[in-house]
């Protein structure tokens, strides 16, 4: 689930990336953050802020919104000892990612 989206690279080459840290927080759409989520402003959305580690101190951080009526009680996923998002949506969820945009 997770390989195929994980896209960190060092010199040229995909390096294996792992989740150091995770937060997740509770707040409202903007105007930009609906339209790209197909719900209306001021609806309710969890933040997920990730913080990724590779070799070679490479590192990356990564923003997620997701809209908290499509997976209540998603924010809870914070608290996992090995937080990757693609598995939570398919298991609790059950739903698949087949693409993503960034």
């Amino acid at each position: 689930d997770v390989e195929r989206f994980v896209t960190v690279a060092g010199e040229g080459r995909k390096l294996k990336a792992e989740v150091a840290t995770l937060t997740a927080s509770s707040l409202t759409a903007d105007p930009e953050i609906a339209s790209r989520l197909s719900i209306r402003p001021g609806e309710p959305v969890v933040r997920f802020d990730m913080a990724w580690r590779a070799p070679f101190g490479v590192r990356a951080i990564e923003t997620v919104f997701v809209a908290a009526a499509r997976f209540p009680g998603i924010e809870q996923t914070a608290k996992l000892p090995t937080p990757f998002l693609f598995p939570v949506y398919r298991r609790s969820y059950k739903t698949i990612v087949h693409a993503i945009s960034e």
